[in-house]
């Protein structure tokens, strides 16, 4: 199952890829709210295991599409932050992992703030 959906990931990223250049918006500076706040979360880290990488990808891509379990912060999977998580999302991220393209999370990498979402141990040290 998980070699499919990985497969899935690897071709719509290509497809992606030939289709459209710049998926991925940069929506510029975003008000990520008040760094007062303890809800640290990292953008497009599915798991919240302090790293982004093909694993939250898949398991983006598993929870949309087949009903896995659902992200342990919701919002730090919405990469160009319009408020829904899609396909874009998924295809913008793997774009940012493997192109290293300049277009990073609307809400910048790394850790942020996030209201909705429960702190992230990887972000408190």
């Amino acid at each position: 199952m998980k070699v499919k959906t990985f497969a899935a990931t690897i071709v719509l990223f290509a497809f992606f890829q030939a289709v459209q250049p710049n998926i991925a918006e940069d929506l510029g500076d975003v008000d990520a709210g008040s760094s007062s706040t303890e809800n640290y979360s990292m953008s497009m880290d599915f798991d919240s295991s302090g790293q982004f990488d093909i694993g939250d990808i898949t398991g983006l891509l598993y929870w949309m599409y087949r009903g896995g379990a659902a992200p342990d912060c919701s919002d730090a999977m919405d990469y160009n932050l319009n408020g829904r998580i899609n396909i874009i999302d998924a295809v913008s991220g793997l774009r940012y992992l493997f192109m290293h393209t300049n277009s990073v999370p609307a809400m910048g990498a790394g850790c942020q703030v996030y209201a909705d979402c429960e702190p992230a141990d990887a972000c408190h040290g």
